[in-house]
């Protein structure tokens, strides 16, 4: 998404950046020679986090910018010897920066998980279509998408209490965030109330999947009802 005002960097710490990705911390990374060491310290945390938004900022010129971390990417950019529950030390800086953040979550979780098996099985992990998925199919593991939709459940927890007390932030579900592939009304809003500015009304490269999860998971009806009892333990409040 580029729109005047606004560059997206998409997903920062994604280990395997697309060519032509702008704005990676891997890039940033291998151009800035870092070793591990060079996190060993939180002082030399500090000093790779201020770099690294600086640069990014440098890269968004006089534009906003938009960046993606994934709940089990926050870790990325941390200390040593610490409590994988404790605060991540980038959404530290970021606070520090008076960052905006979109929090979303998912309301069907069975649907979330399935959508993470689906694209590590067949290696589609955007505008999932019939062509693409040739009309394949697959058996997935229940007990397996259970744990990872209980580690998703325990993610969304934590990050939420790190962001309770946080007022430049925005908590939006997964189905409230697009209609016919546009940012729907209720987020704009939402975001302009943070951000003092509006959103452009299209957003090009956005399309929903086009192809239902039950044609493609044998036993779909089997994952949702296992994961079903887990998803009712949580919902996430709007703000």
């Amino acid at each position: 998404m580029e729109a005047e005002g606004l560059v997206n960097f998409g997903e920062i710490f994604h280990p395997e950046p697309l060519p032509g990705a702008r704005g990676s911390f891997r890039e940033f990374a291998t151009a800035n020679d870092f070793r591990l060491v060079d996190v060993r310290s939180s002082s030399g945390l500090t000093d790779i986090a201020q770099r690294y938004l600086a640069w990014l900022i440098r890269q968004a010129a006089a534009r906003h910018f938009l960046i993606d971390v994934k709940l089990n990417a926050w870790l990325a950019l941390s200390g040593w010897w610490q409590y994988p529950t404790r605060e991540p030390f980038f959404l530290q800086q970021l606070k520090r920066e008076c960052a905006i953040f979109i929090f979303v979550w998912r309301e069907s979780l069975g649907d979330q998980v399935l959508s993470h098996f689906i694209s590590n099985k067949l290696g589609i992990w955007h505008n999932l279509s019939a062509a693409k998925v040739a009309g394949r199919t697959l058996q997935a593991p229940v007990g397996r998408l259970k744990s990872l939709a209980a580690t998703i459940l325990r993610a969304e927890a934590e990050m939420h209490d790190h962001l309770r007390n946080y007022r430049s932030k925005i908590v939006i579900r997964y189905e409230d965030l697009f209609e016919a592939g546009v940012l729907t009304s209720q987020f704009r809003r939402a975001f302009r109330q943070v951000a003092r500015f509006d959103l452009p009304l299209a957003q090009p490269g956005i399309h929903p999947n086009s192809v239902p999860k039950r044609e493609i998971i044998e036993n779909y009806d089997e994952v949702m009802a296992a994961i079903a009892p887990l998803a009712r333990q949580r919902h996430l409040p709007s703000s």
